[in-house]
């Protein structure tokens, strides 16, 4: 209902729902890393890309530190973080996964594992990053948790 409009084509976010789907069906695979890359495919299919080739705000590609900035939408280097109060530090590990989901095509987006420290980062970026973006929380998450295997917790 958020994502699609009545009369208007949904190829992209009907397929990537197919490949997630088909991919939480798998018993080896996290279910919080598929559904994070679930969310942040979509959103991207939106229109809600994070610029991700460098400092958002300077432009530079040479960052020691990335962090993360949900007031720009993107990465921004430790030279400009002091100019934006709603960042997040974010792992070498987050920002590969971060770019190979933007740069995948659907059916490759869901094609990596993290380790579980760098999931964990990787998580509350792309929670933070959607719910801000779509203005609102979605509750069906902690749905999951509830019925889920205790072995994969989504949060």
């Amino acid at each position: 209902q958020d994502t699609t409009y009545e009369n208007q084509a949904a190829k992209d976010p009907l397929s990537l729902l197919l490949y997630g789907l088909g991919m939480l069906s798998r018993k080896k695979r996290n279910p919080e890393l598929i559904i994070r890359v679930f969310a942040l495919k979509l959103a991207q299919i939106m229109g809600f890309t994070p610029f991700l080739s460098g400092c958002c705000r300077c432009g530079t590609k040479e960052m020691d530190d990335i962090y993360f900035s949900f007031e720009y939408c993107g990465f921004i280097c430790e030279d400009c973080r002091n100019h934006d109060g709603n960042i997040i530090r974010i792992m070498p590990g987050t920002a590969k996964a971060l770019i190979y989901v933007i740069f995948a095509d659907i059916r490759e987006a869901f094609a990596f594992e993290l380790s579980s420290e760098v999931l964990k980062n990787f998580s509350e970026v792309v929670d933070k990053y959607v719910g801000d973006r779509l203005e609102r929380k979605y509750c069906k998450l902690s749905f999951l948790n509830e019925i889920g295997n205790e072995e994969y917790k989504i949060f």
